[in-house]
């Protein structure tokens, strides 16, 4: 099986993401609202934060949130300069990132969470930035943190990826099951269960998330890849060809590695393979 997680918001690159990039990340910016804007009622505050949560997973775009109106915010005694001073410090903590400067970026990070302990867009921002330094427990317990304030289906499905990089198949089976739950229509999270069920060789269950996945992202190169993947271990050559064609259909180009991936043993000694790589390769090459 080739790559266990889809990195998120990226177009498709010429191969599936490996294992020691198991994150799908999004740095998220804070606003404020107007100060003269109406009170809502608490249902108002709930169903719009619940619905401009599922609209930003779901166009890829950052998030923005709002004390009062914000999952990133938990009210608390904490004054509005404070919580101000936090977003700034996040923001920033965003900037820097975006131009390579980590430890600045990390400073940012833990200056927004000392003023304003109960800020989850903080932690999960922090969580990514621990991921890149590759400090996996830091990780989880920022991911953890963020999930306690307020759940999002972005931070379950982020930490249920290092829990399966970690091979602790159980929690992150559950953390993707609770990322579902919250948002049924993440193809990312399907795939990234499909893959774990793959590594399980729950094969019936591996196909059916990566149907689901790719059902929602047409386009999902990995999802293509590693359902072939998935038929030719279970020497379902037909099935195995076709996602493979519509792997390199939409994007993959890497031959060599698909000439020397184990899992598509059973395919060698079909003619059919070798002339559909032949056929792509040309079509690579004009």
């Amino acid at each position: 099986m080739f790559g266990k997680f889809r990195k998120k918001k990226e177009a498709p690159k010429e191969e599936p993401a490996p294992i020691e990039s198991p994150i799908e990340e999004v740095e998220s910016v804070a606003s404020l609202d107007n100060p003269e804007t109406k009170e809502e009622t608490k249902e108002e505050i709930k169903e719009e934060t619940k619905q401009e949560e599922l609209a930003s997973i779901e166009s890829n775009e950052s998030k923005k949130t709002k004390p009062g109106k914000s999952p990133s915010f938990k009210k608390d005694s904490v004054g509005r300069n404070n919580i101000e001073d936090a977003m700034r410090a996040n923001n920033e903590a965003v900037w820097a990132k975006e131009n390579k400067k980590l430890e600045e970026a990390l400073s940012g990070y833990n200056k927004a969470v000392d003023i304003y302990p109960n800020y989850a867009l903080a932690y999960y921002n922090r969580a990514i930035l621990y991921c890149e330094e590759e400090k996996w427990e830091e990780a989880i317990d920022d991911y953890s943190r963020s999930i306690q304030i307020f759940p999002q289906a972005e931070c379950y499905n982020n930490r249920g990826n290092l829990y399966q990089s970690q091979e602790r198949f159980e929690e992150a089976l559950g953390d993707y099951d609770l990322a579902l739950k919250l948002f049924p229509n993440y193809s990312e999270a399907y795939y990234n269960r499909a893959q774990l069920y793959s590594c399980q060789k729950q094969w019936e269950e591996a196909l059916r998330d990566f149907n689901r996945a790719i059902d929602l992202n047409p386009r999902m190169v990995n999802g293509y890849y590693n359902m072939a993947c998935v038929y030719s271990l279970q020497s379902q050559v037909s099935e195995a060809l076709e996602c493979l064609e519509k792997a390199l259909k939409y994007g993959y180009s890497n031959m060599d590695r698909i000439r020397s991936d184990e899992d598509f043993y059973i395919l060698h000694r079909d003619p059919a393979f070798e002339e559909l790589l032949e056929m792509w390769q040309d079509e690579l090459s004009t």
